[in-house]
């Protein structure tokens, strides 16, 4: 019995780590997703900002709009962003 016991415990063990080791995987790459849809939003904002900015009367909305992209890609490319683990 002592060794089907110490057989589980081992098992259980190696289980965990796999565990772990697939919850880090999947951490890096909700981060890396959410950096990648972070840089790509900016940069749409960007032109979309640089669009509006054209005519003279939507100048305001496409500075804000341009600069709110460029804020959003700067997180995206240097900014921390925390994922509970």
């Amino acid at each position: 019995m002592r060794a089907v016991s110490s057989l589980a415990n081992h098992w259980s063990h190696r289980m965990h780590h796999y565990s772990v080791a697939a919850h880090h995987c999947v951490v890096r790459t909700e981060r890396g997703l959410l950096r990648l849809f972070l840089v790509a939003g900016g940069f749409a904002l960007m032109v979309v900002g640089l669009a509006l900015g054209i005519s003279i009367f939507m100048l305001p909305a496409g500075l804000m709009v341009g600069l709110t992209g460029v804020g959003l890609a700067t997180w995206g490319l240097a900014g921390d962003i925390p994922i509970d683990e």
